[in-house]
């Protein structure tokens, strides 16, 4: 089993102190909102409290084109659909992202910035050093490569975190992602450790694919060797026919609505090979690691990977969607979508509305109450949120 958590809170609270109170903090204020949605969330007339988080995509563009990617990958929605409900390949205005940020930092939320690639938004600097400004955590999904370019504005940021995405070892990751992006990306994450009084908390994200199912052991290793703090072993995300089918019923069904963001999503053939993956599991969970390893969704034993591919629409944890009374996410035209990952359904726009407005519009209303109604849509078994937001004391 990896090191207990003892070890590892002991860790983030020696190294990065700043971090660590953070984690306390987030644990505080989740724990309560729990409470609170236990209580309230079928009451329709209840206001519901500001959100604990806010996903932001900064831009839509990106300098990858990862083939699984579910934006600008082989059925992404920027390279299938790209006028898609009107969207634009930009960012979000800089004055649109000041006013949000001035909206909501009252309550100390977490922010995580996305995009695309949020390194490419031509006002990345400035936006998390605002966010710093405020004594607000942030977090960063970046592929990597333009980490050394922003580096006057990482390092020393004590409310900055990253998680980048790498897709195996050398051979691995460059056959998706190109060739010498493995380098580069390891290059830069090198610099920003090698500042060890500066650097940031950065933590790597596998997603697991058939080509790279066989060095998860051989990858975390190397991974500690890099200098990352965390390590998060993703299941990729897919959706079956029956999935891909039951959801655009679902959407006109309940919202009137033709859907077309999980087409990205969309890969009824997806396999790997299971008896490596279930020896792969054992080994890293036989392990003692230095920094804490985790599998997403959180599954115990290595045959769980046979429900995740053969009964896609059973959730391996809570089946409740707690997000959608903790966390708003915000597009870069100002929309505010029921979630980034499926954004087909709009519950208002941070253009013409406050986020207090959207967060208790009656279009947001309208999905909590569906979704407590018809239970989880049929494409949502897979979702990380679904265990990152989860009740624990439930588990």
């Amino acid at each position: 089993m990896p090191f207990p958590s003892v070890y590892n809170l002991l860790r983030l609270a020696t190294k990065y102190p700043a971090h660590f109170r953070h984690q306390v903090d987030k644990k505080i204020k989740f724990w309560s909102r729990h409470q609170w949605i236990d209580k309230n969330a079928r009451i329709l007339e209840r206001r519901v409290p500001m959100p604990l988080a806010y996903g932001v995509e900064l831009t839509s563009q990106c300098n990858l084109r990862c083939p699984m990617c579910y934006e600008w990958g082989e059925r992404g929605w920027y390279r299938e659909v790209p006028e898609r409900a009107g969207f634009a390949r930009d960012e979000m205005s800089w004055e649109l992202f000041q006013e949000f940020i001035e909206q909501t930092v009252s309550a100390k939320p977490l922010y995580t910035l996305w995009g695309g690639e949020p390194l490419l938004y031509s006002h990345f600097d400035d936006a998390v050093k605002m966010i710093a400004g405020s004594k607000c955590f942030c977090y960063v999904c970046t592929n990597g490569t333009l980490l050394a370019e922003h580096k006057k504005a990482i390092l020393g940021n004590r409310y900055l975190s990253f998680i980048v995405s790498i897709d195996g070892l050398e051979k691995e990751h460059d056959e998706i992602r190109g060739k010498g992006m493995f380098r580069k990306v390891i290059s830069n994450v090198r610099e920003l450790k090698s500042v060890r009084r500066l650097s940031p908390y950065i933590g790597v994200e596998l997603t697991i694919l058939p080509h790279n199912v066989h060095i998860l052991e051989e990858f975390c290793d190397e991974m500690i060797r890099v200098g990352f703090d965390w390590i998060v072993l993703n299941l990729n995300w897919f959706i079956s026919t029956e999935q891909k089918e039951n959801y655009e019923a679902y959407m006109r069904e309940a919202f009137v609505i033709t859907p077309t963001a999980h087409l990205g999503y969309y890969n009824p053939n997806f396999n790997l090979d299971r008896k490596v993956f279930s020896e792969q599991f054992q080994k890293i969970e036989n392990r003692k690691f230095s920094v804490p390893v985790t599998w997403m969704p959180p599954i115990k034993s290595g045959e769980d990977i046979n429900a995740y591919i053969d009964e896609p629409e059973k959730p391996l944890t809570s089946a409740f969607c707690n997000k959608q009374w903790m966390q708003a996410d915000i597009r870069r035209d100002g929309s505010v979508v029921a979630c980034k990952d499926w954004p087909d359904y709009v519950v208002g726009n941070l253009k013409a509305q406050s986020m207090d407005e959207v967060w208790n519009s009656n279009e947001y209303k309208k999905f909590r109450s569906t979704i407590c109604k018809k239970g989880l849509m049929p494409i949502c078994s897979k979702c990380y949120a679904l265990a990152l937001y989860r009740d624990k004391t439930k588990d």
